[in-house]
């Protein structure tokens, strides 16, 4: 025997369709449809009992079970399931299935499973009748008086490829009272195709399980940091969270201001800015004005321009709106001030009242300032964790067997609401200055909110999550 074969003691219950090539010939959509549900609900039965399935080939179901009583049980609830199912179709489009139950000892090779008491399972599966339950000797002597059902002996039956002949015992579902082994109970909700049914309630569930749950709160978590972000940077100036952003002098200057030396400025011109020959200067804020660009001036503008740009020979480089004009004028007729002067006022406004107006939001800009300080922070602890949440969720994915494969739904929608969340924040920021990105980062946490709160809910049912590769609200 290879080395990667062990063997164990199981119990296997072997389900199949009855006439389903007759079903095929009859309606193949309708036919292949009724399959899908019913195994789903199938599994979804399984799951409760504590149960694994190990194999779904064609029109067949082959599950394994700890307990002989809780395989029983299992197939019981199916059989009352799927007969209240029937009832309500056609006699041509019911769909019923054969059951066996078989307690032996079988070979596993990873979560496949061979032998002698798989194929027992099976030729048991095939002498019970459509809708009914058949079970080995063995079987019948863990269940005999544990449960409220009556059983037929039907002797021992010779099977193909099995050199001994097997007792069997028919159950008699007819004849089960309601509540017994809990067949009243609603059944499951029934699991997407695509992914195994959660198994609930052991260990290995609920710590994984647990691990998932601590992601969605970390996410959770760093909406509550987004969110106090948010608020702090709207309580700062905006022209002093620009000005933290330019590195550079911020206010707002009420009339006209000109640039004589290189410089930045972070704020509102309420009037006129002119940049003098030869000089550069970057503005992040509205000019109320008009632009007046000496010759070989250079202005960088990061926003909007309300009056005329007039140019005797110097290049503006835009990054917003201007709303006035374009004049080029010849370099020779400037006559605004010359660069290596103090900057001051042209005008009504003169040097004193620039510094007044400088002076005069000072103590609110440290405020601002403070206040983007708290924001940059608090997003800082938004990113944190939401990279410590999405690291986990890397960790924790595909992990072996059914509990792994259903939970990877989480783990992948979880992962997919990281990197939709990075690319919206990092647009949001980027636009921030302009203003645009405001929109993006207030509606960001909600939506984040909305995902995580949808994504909890499939994982406290026990479910896969139905859409892990949303990018909406999942």
């Amino acid at each position: 025997m290879a080395e990667s074969l062990r063997r164990k003691l199981t119990t296997l219950m072997s389900a199949d369709a009855a006439g389903y090539s007759r079903l095929m010939e009859h309606d193949e959509p309708g036919t292949l449809a009724r399959l899908k549900d019913y195994r789903a609900t199938m599994g979804g039965f399984v799951a409760r009992h504590r149960g694994r399935v190990v194999n779904t080939a064609g029109d067949s179901l082959l599950a394994e079970f700890d307990s002989v009583v809780e395989a029983v049980l299992c197939a019981v609830e199916i059989q009352r399931e799927l007969g209240s199912r029937n009832a309500a179709l056609d006699a041509g489009e019911q769909m019923r299935f054969r059951i066996g139950i078989n307690l032996g000892d079988v070979m596993v090779e990873g979560s496949d499973l061979f032998g002698e008491g798989v194929n027992i399972a099976a030729r048991l599966q095939g002498l019970a009748e459509p809708g009914g339950l058949c079970i080995s000797g063995t079987a019948y002597d863990q269940v005999h008086g544990k449960l409220s059902l009556s059983y037929d002996f039907m002797g021992p039956q010779a099977m193909k490829n099995i050199a001994e002949a097997v007792p069997v015992y028919r159950v008699r579902l007819e004849e089960m009272p309601v509540d017994a082994g809990g067949g009243g109970a609603e059944p499951p909700p029934p699991c997407p195709p695509a992914w195994p049914c959660a198994p609930l309630e052991t260990e290995s569930w609920r710590e994984d399980a647990v691990s998932a749950q601590r992601i969605y709160r970390l996410f959770i978590l760093s909406l509550v940091f987004a969110l106090f972000a948010l608020i702090a940077g709207a309580a700062g100036d905006r022209d002093a969270l620009r000005a933290s952003f330019w590195h550079s002098p911020h206010g707002k200057i009420e009339g006209d201001a000109a640039f004589t030396e290189n410089s930045s400025f972070a704020g509102k011109i309420g009037g006129r800015a002119t940049v003098a020959p030869g000089v550069t200067a970057k503005i992040a804020g509205d000019v109320e004005g008009d632009l007046v660009l000496g010759p070989q001036a250079v202005a960088e503008v990061a926003g909007k321009i309300e009056g005329d740009v007039i140019n005797y020979g110097g290049v503006l480089r835009l990054r917003g709106k201007l709303e006035g004009t374009m004049r080029n004028l010849p370099a020779e007729t400037y006559d605004g001030p010359p660069a290596a002067q103090t900057s001051a006022g042209s005008g009504g406004d003169t040097a004193d009242s620039a510094t007044a107006a400088d002076s005069a939001p000072r103590k609110k800009g440290r405020l601002a300032t403070l206040a983007g300080y708290a924001a940059a922070l608090l997003g800082l602890a938004f990113v944190i964790t939401l990279l410590a949440g999405v690291v986990l969720a890397f960790v924790n994915r595909g992990g072996e067997g059914e509990e792994g494969s259903w939970l990877d739904s989480h783990y992948r929608f979880q992962i997919r609401t990281f990197w939709i969340g990075a690319l919206a924040t990092a647009a949001g920021v980027v636009s921030a200055v302009l203003g645009v990105g405001l929109i993006v980062l207030a509606l960001l946490p909600f939506w984040l909110l909305i995902r995580c709160l949808r994504g909890l809910r499939f994982l406290q049912q026990g479910r896969p999550h139905p859409k892990p590769g949303s990018w909406l609200l999942g």
